[in-house]
């Protein structure tokens, strides 16, 4: 199986967020998730990240479940009710 890895900096202040990214997408894969899972957890995982940089997170220590329900809540706006987070 193809390794899929987020763009991750390994330095600087988003590093401890990065590292806890790389973490789960390792067990992800040694849980010997699919090729078209992984390539889901890479996607949805990364635009995550992306949010959560974009708010100033560095850490998922500093992450609240305001920030995750924020998220969420941006997402099924942006998706429509097309969208779903069963999963």
């Amino acid at each position: 199986m193809p390794t899929l890895r987020l763009t991750l900096h390994d330095s600087g202040p988003f590093a401890p967020l990065d590292l806890h990214c790389e973490a789960f997408l390792l067990d992800r894969e040694a849980a010997r998730c699919t090729p078209k899972t992984m390539t889901h957890h890479v996607h949805t995982l990364g635009t995550f990240v992306g949010w959560l940089r974009h708010h100033g997170i560095k850490s998922p220590r500093e992450m609240t479940a305001h920030h995750v329900k924020a998220y969420l809540a941006r997402r099924q706006h942006r998706e429509g009710a097309q969208s779903t987070f069963t999963r």
